[in-house]
């Protein structure tokens, strides 16, 4: 029997999100998400709820918090009110380590109030799972979409690493669609990945 990881993205007053994940969590989904902007007494109130259901059925639907759509670059972000633009002097490879640290650190903020209001762990981009593994610690789930290989494009997504980089970053699961779905041989793509995983498992394994 396979998991089922319902990507619903909830985000919406805290008592509606609560009756979806309870919905969601009677039919056995073992993961669902919902966004951390929604705050931490909407994070609270799915927690709530999937706790509910696991106390009649014996089953706990698992809540992990998106934080900042990996489709999202800095610009992006600035232009919704997430980050102030500095308006840097500076330009070439300095500006964009500093943006990407603006960004790493707004996603930590949210990684540490998703785990204080009880998620299991986070969604984000592997480009920030070192920063959110050193803050949350060993056991918090860090799922991160946006794994290309070295030659594929990004497609809509803006913030991307290789599935190795995202394992050694301190991801613990991984998301990988379009690489896989749109590959020419989708099985040999999957394989593929599958053994980049294993490698960097077994090296971060020994390190």
């Amino acid at each position: 029997m396979h998991e089922i990881f319902l990507d619903a993205k909830l985000h919406d007053i805290p008592n509606t999100v609560a009756d979806a994940v309870t919905e969601i969590a009677q039919h056995r989904v073992e993961w669902t998400n919902v966004h951390c902007l929604g705050g931490s007494t909407m994070m609270k109130a799915a927690v709530a709820a999937a706790n509910k259901v696991a106390d009649s059925t014996g089953h706990r639907t698992r809540i992990l918090g998106v934080t900042l759509l990996t489709s999202h670059s800095f610009e992006d972000l600035v232009q919704l009110g997430i980050l102030n633009d500095p308006q840097l002097a500076i330009t070439g490879p300095e500006a964009e380590t500093y943006k990407q640290r603006m960004i790493e650190a707004r996603v930590v903020t949210l990684a540490l109030l998703a785990q204080e209001a009880g998620l299991d762990g986070v969604i984000a981009s592997p480009r920030e799972a070192t920063a959110i593994r050193r803050a949350c610690g060993p056991d918090f789930e860090i799922v991160t979409p946006g794994i290309r290989s070295g030659n594929e494009p990004p497609d809509d997504q803006a913030r991307t690493a290789t599935a190795a980089e995202a394992i050694r970053n301190g991801a613990s699961r991984l998301v990988i669609g379009r690489p896989i779905l749109n590959a020419p041989d989708p099985a040999a793509a999957a394989k593929q990945f599958m053994a980049e995983v294993e490698a960097a498992l077994t090296t971060t394994q020994s390190t």
